[in-house]
C-alpha cells in the first residue's frame, strides 16, 4: 500500500484520454445512448469512438462496426460496454486484442442472478486477470470524475458533476445516486463517485486505495454489501490511517433479510455484522446508520477540524430544545462536560436568570441585549472543557437576523475549535444559511444526526491520536513460549483428534501462563478418590471424551461433591450417562477438578470468520451472554488497548467494577488473559477453528483469574 502502483494503474479507468462505446444507441435518451450524451454535455476533451454496425455516425462522431476497425494509430484507454451479458466475454476479448486498457461493463445478468450468471462472471474475471486488464463491474452504473468533467455511465448522478473533496464508492448504482444527491443538497461535491457493481475484478478496496492517493480527496464514503477480499480492506483501512483520511461506511446486512438482499443484488457475502463492527472499531472506520447519517457525518468531516478533546458545549435559544439535545447526547454517549468555574462565574454575571450550565439557555434576555451572543460564544470556545461547540437554532423570530449568524461565523473564525449549527430543516432563510455555509460551518437538521456525526468526529480524532502515538500497538506481553516449543506443539496437534478434550485444551492454555483449575484424570472409581484426596474436597467431575463436547447435555458433569461416597456414586452415574448419550464415544475417564468459589463468571471465545479470519469474543457468563448477547468482539491480533476496550464496552462492565456490595474484579488479570488467549490462537493460526473458555472465574482485584472449563476445535485436514 501507498507506493502508488495501483494509483498509476487505474489511470486509464479513472482518467481516460480516449473512450470506445460498445452498444451505443443513436437515440441519446435511451439506455445505450446516455453515456455518450453525458460525455457530450460535459464537453469531454478526449477522443470518443462509438461502436455500432448500424450507424455511420452518431451525434457527429464517426461510428465503427467493430473495435478492430478503429485505426491502430488511435490509442484507446477505456471501453464502455452496453451489450447483452452473453456477448460481454467476446467483447472484452476483442478489447484486449485491440490493446484497450480498461472497461466498464454496465450489463447485468451475472453473479447477482446465480446459476449461469456466476459461471459467466468467473470467465470474464479469469480473462481480465490473465491479461492485466482493468474491469469495473459488471452490473455497474459507472464512474463519475467531476474535477475533470468525465462522466462514465448512464446514472443520473452523471448529469451535474459538481466537484468537491468527497470520494464515494458503492455496490449499487441507485444508492450511488441517492448518496450523491444527499451530499449535493448539503453543499458537498465529489472527486469521484464510483459504482463497483459485482466486482468481477476491481473491488471497493481498490477504488478506496486509489482515492486515498488522490490529493483532492479528503473524505471517503462507502456503501458496502460485502467484501470479496476482506484482508485487502484491512490493509486499505490501515493505509487510510497513515494518510489521515477518514473512511465512512454504510454497511448493509445487519439483519438476515438485509444480508439476503445484498446477496441477491451483487452476489456479495454480507458476512457477520458483529465482526464488521469489530473490524471498523479496530481500524478507525466510521459506520453510518443510514443515508442521512452518512451525509451529515461526511459534512462534519469535510468542514470541521478534528476536536482536541471529547467535551461538547451546547448554546441554545430554547430551553425545551436544550433538553432534547441533552437527552440525545446522553443516549449516544456524547460528553457534555461541566463548564470551567471561570466560565460559570462570567455567565452568572452576564445573565440575570440563566443557570451557568452546559447546555446553556440564552433566555429571553438575548432578545433585549443581542451583544450577549458573541460574549457567550467566546466564553464557550475558550473553555478548556469544551472541544466542540453546537449552537441550537429554533424558530424565534425576535432573535434572528443576519447579524446573529455573522456573530457565530466570527466566533468560529477566531477559534481553532469546530462549531456547528443544529436547526430545523426549512426554518433557516436562504440568506442566513448562506452566511454559515460560506464560512464552512456545517448545518445539521436533527439532534440525532447532529450528535451521531459529532460522536463520529470525536471518536475518529481520539483514534487518530492513539494511532499517531502508536499506543494501541503495544501488546504488553512477551511471547510466552519459544519457537521450538511452538513447533513441537503444532506437530503434536497434527496427530490428535479434531476436538480436544478439556484436559488437552487446558494443557495448551497452561503453556501460555493462563491459570486453570487444579484437576486430574481418573479412569476408575479408586483413581477418582485418590485424585480427590490430592485436590481436596469439594470437587467436581466431568466426562472426558473428544466426542462429547457438550458435557452438560450428556449428563456428564457433577458439581460440589463433598465425600468419597458421593464421588463413587457420581462417577458411576456420569460414565453411564455418557455411554447412553453417545454409545460410540471414546471415554478416557472423568476429570476430577477443584470447586472454585467467589469468582465472577466470564467467557472468552475464539472463532474463525470466513471473511476476516480469527476473532476473539468476551462477555459475562450466564444470562448476559446467553440471553442478552452482551459481548464484545475483535479481530486478531488484539492489543492491550483493544482488550481494555472490549471489557469496558459490554453493558455488564459495571458488574466487573463492583456493584451492590460485590467487590471489584481483577481487570488487569482479565486484560492479560485476553492477550494470552489471542496469542494462543495466533500461534496455532491455521490449525485452530474454535476455542471456548467458559466459564472463567474472575476474582477480586489482584487475585487473578482461573479457567474452569475449556474446549478447543481444530481445523480439519
Amino acid at each position: 500500500m501507498g507506493k502508488g502502483a495501483l494509483t498509476r494503474s487505474l489511470e486509464p479507468l479513472m482518467r481516460p484520454k480516449s473512450i470506445a462505446i460498445f452498444g451505443v444507441s443513436g437515440d441519446l435518451t435511451r439506455f445505450g445512448g446516455m453515456p455518450l450524451r453525458h460525455l457530450i454535455n460535459h464537453q469531454y476533451p478526449g477522443k470518443i469512438f462509438p461502436i455500432n454496425a448500424k450507424y455511420d455516425e452518431i451525434a457527429g462522431y464517426k461510428c465503427y462496426p467493430d473495435i478492430l476497425a478503429i485505426p491502430e494509430s488511435e490509442e484507446i484507454d477505456l471501453a464502455l460496454v452496453v451489450v447483452p451479458a452473453k456477448t460481454v466475454y467476446e467483447t472484452l476479448k476483442r478489447c484486449i486484442q485491440r490493446g484497450v486498457k480498461a472497461a466498464i461493463v454496465f450489463s447485468s445478468g451475472f453473479a447477482e442472478i446465480g446459476g449461469e450468471g456466476i459461471e459467466m462472471q468467473r470467465q470474464i474475471r479469469e480473462l481480465v486477470w490473465d491479461n492485466h486488464f482493468l474491469l469495473c463491474g459488471p452490473n455497474t452504473d459507472g464512474i463519475g470524475n467531476p474535477h475533470e468533467r468525465i462522466p462514465l455511465g448512464f446514472a443520473t448522478s452523471m448529469e451535474l458533476l459538481p466537484p468537491g473533496n468527497i470520494g464515494l464508492v458503492t455496490h449499487s448504482g441507485a444508492v450511488m445516486n441517492s448518496i450523491v444527491y444527499r451530499c449535493w443538497d448539503r453543499g458537498m461535491g465529489f472527486t469521484y463517485h464510483i459504482c463497483a457493481g459485482n466486482e468481477a475484478h476491481l473491488e471497493s478496496s481498490d477504488y478506496i486505495e486509489f482515492m486515498l492517493d488522490d490529493p483532492r480527496t479528503k473524505v471517503i464514503l462507502a456503501f458496502i454489501e460485502g467484501f470479496k477480499d476482506a484482508r485487502k480492506f484491512l490493509a486499505v483501512a490501515d493505509y487510510a490511517l497513515e494518510k489521515h483520511k477518514p473512511i465512512i461506511v454504510l454497511k448493509v446486512g445487519k439483519s438476515e433479510k438485509g444480508s439476503k438482499a445484498a446477496a441477491s443484488h451483487t452476489g456479495a457475502l454480507a458476512g457477520s455484522d458483529k465482526v464488521y463492527n469489530a473490524v471498523f472499531k479496530q481500524k478507525g472506520v466510521i459506520r453510518a446508520d443510514d443515508f442521512d447519517d452518512l451525509a451529515a457525518t461526511a459534512l462534519l468531516f469535510q468542514k470541521c477540524p478534528l476536536p482536541k478533546g471529547t467535551g461538547v458545549g451546547i448554546i441554545s435559544v430554547s430551553g425545551g430544545a436544550m433538553g432534547v439535545m441533552a437527552d440525545k447526547a446522553a443516549e449516544l454517549g456524547v460528553e457534555l462536560p461541566d463548564l470551567a468555574l471561570h466560565t460559570q462565574k462570567e455567565l452568572q454575571r452576564l445573565f440575570h436568570w440563566a443557570k451557568p450550565v452546559n447546555p446553556f439557555d440564552l433566555t429571553g434576555q438575548m432578545a433585549s441585549d443581542p451583544s450577549l451572543l458573541p460574549k457567550v460564544l467566546k466564553l464557550f470556545l475558550e473553555d478548556e472543557n469544551v472541544a466542540f461547540l453546537v449552537v441550537t437554532v429554533t424558530p424565534f423570530p425576535s432573535f434572528f437576523d443576519e447579524k446573529f449568524f455573522v456573530e457565530i461565523v466570527e466566533a468560529a473564525r477566531n477559534s481553532p475549535k469546530p462549531v456547528a449549527v443544529c436547526t430545523i430543516r426549512g426554518f433557516l432563510r436562504e440568506q442566513y444559511a448562506r452566511v454559515l455555509t460560506q464560512a464552512d460551518i456545517p448545518i445539521l437538521y436533527t439532534p440525532d444526526e447532529c450528535f451521531r456525526a459529532i460522536k463520529a468526529l470525536i471518536d475518529y480524532s481520539q483514534f487518530q491520536e492513539r494511532y499517531r502515538t502508536r499506543e494501541q500497538n503495544s501488546r504488553g506481553l512477551e511471547p510466552p513460549i519459544s519457537n521450538p516449543e511452538l513447533e513441537k506443539m503444532r506437530r503434536e496437534l497434527m496427530s490428535t483428534t479434531r476436538v480436544l478434550t478439556e484436559r488437552q485444551s487446558k494443557a495448551i492454555l497452561s503453556r501460555y501462563g493462563i491459570p486453570v483449575t487444579k484437576e486430574a484424570l481418573a479412569r476408575t472409581t479408586d483413581e477418582a478418590m485418590a485424585r480427590a484426596n490430592d485436590i481436596g474436597y469439594p470437587v467436581a467431575i466431568k466426562i472426558e471424551s473428544p466426542q462429547i463436547t457438550h458435557k452438560s447435555d450428556a449428563g456428564g458433569i457433577r458439581l460440589n461433591i463433598q465425600t468419597a461416597e458421593e464421588l463413587a456414586s457420581a462417577f458411576a452415574e456420569v460414565i453411564m450417562n455418557a455411554r447412553k448419550y453417545n454409545p460410540e464415544a471414546e471415554i478416557a475417564g472423568v476429570l476430577v477438578q477443584e470447586m472454585v468459589a467467589d469468582g465472577l463468571e466470564v467467557i472468552i471465545g475464539i472463532s474463525r470468520d470466513p471473511q476476516f479470519g480469527l476473532t476473539i469474543m468476551f462477555g459475562l457468563g450466564g444470562i448476559f451472554v446467553e440471553v442478552l448477547e452482551d459481548v464484545s468482539l475483535r479481530l486478531l491480533p488484539i492489543t492491550r488497548r483493544d482488550a481494555e476496550e472490549m471489557i469496558k464496552e459490554i453493558k455488564g462492565y459495571k458488574v466487573l467494577q463492583g456493584v451492590r456490595g460485590q467487590p471489584p474484579r481483577d481487570l488487569d488479570a482479565l486484560v492479560d488473559t485476553l492477550l494470552k488467549v489471542s496469542r494462543v490462537a495466533e500461534d496455532l493460526d491455521d490449525q485452530i477453528s474454535e476455542m471456548d473458555l467458559n466459564p472463567i472465574m474472575v476474582f477480586e482485584t489482584a487475585k487473578g483469574i482461573k479457567v474452569v472449563d475449556s474446549l478447543m476445535i481444530l481445523n480439519q485436514g
